[in-house]
């Protein structure tokens, strides 16, 4: 059985305030039907929840979502026994609209890696789907400290258009919150930033 995620939710409305046109999607509504019917206009995904990562074949590695019954994984996006997106079915995907995509899950830039081809992860499946910039993490995250770091992050890519340079700017104010449990690098140091610099900006 998977951890309740009751920062997932708070983490997502926090996130969906700062946008005008956003569309939030937590627990039972978070369906996959719902969340990809709504990712193909999307210039910027941000999915909080749990991600299931299969190391010996990474296409099965996936992310949880909702039942089309309404249970969901736990509270927010993800939890346990609920639907689900394969890396294969993202990879699938065509998203001309997206320009950005956050994985707020752990492990999501995890998984084999193949000679000659890299890490084959969930956010690997994301760029092969066309999306310019993912971001992911490269080791289990902690729920609340998460909620803090994307409230420095999403403040600093509306300031600066750029999801890259607003990663290293949002690492940098947890570096020097002068709060313990913000500065450890544990904390903040698994989301990392995979693709091109530019392409999310402001809105």
């Amino acid at each position: 059985t998977l951890p309740m995620l009751p920062g997932a939710a708070t983490e997502a409305m926090r996130i969906g305030q700062r946008f005008l046109d956003a569309e939030v999607l937590i627990g039972p509504a978070a369906t996959k039907a719902r969340f990809l019917a709504l990712a193909r206009h999307a210039e910027i995904i941000h999915f909080g929840g749990h991600a299931i990562v299969n190391p010996s074949y990474p296409s099965l590695s996936k992310l949880l979502l909702a039942t089309a019954g309404g249970q969901g994984q736990g509270q927010g996006a993800g939890g346990g026994g609920g639907g689900s997106l394969s890396a294969q079915e993202i990879e699938q995907l065509r998203l001309p609209a997206t320009k950005l995509v956050v994985l707020a899950a752990c492990g999501t830039a995890s998984g084999m890696d193949f000679r000659g081809e890299g890490v084959l992860s969930l956010s690997r499946a994301w760029l092969d789907a066309g999306v310019p910039v993912v971001l992911a993490s490269l080791w289990n995250v902690d729920d609340a400290t998460s909620q803090v770091l994307f409230d420095y992050y999403y403040r600093a890519l509306q300031a600066t258009g750029d999801p890259v340079a607003a990663l290293r700017q949002a690492q940098l104010d947890m570096l020097q919150s002068g709060d313990p449990a913000q500065s450890n690098p544990s904390e903040w140091a698994a989301l990392a930033a995979f693709g091109a610099s530019r392409g999310a900006g402001a809105r």
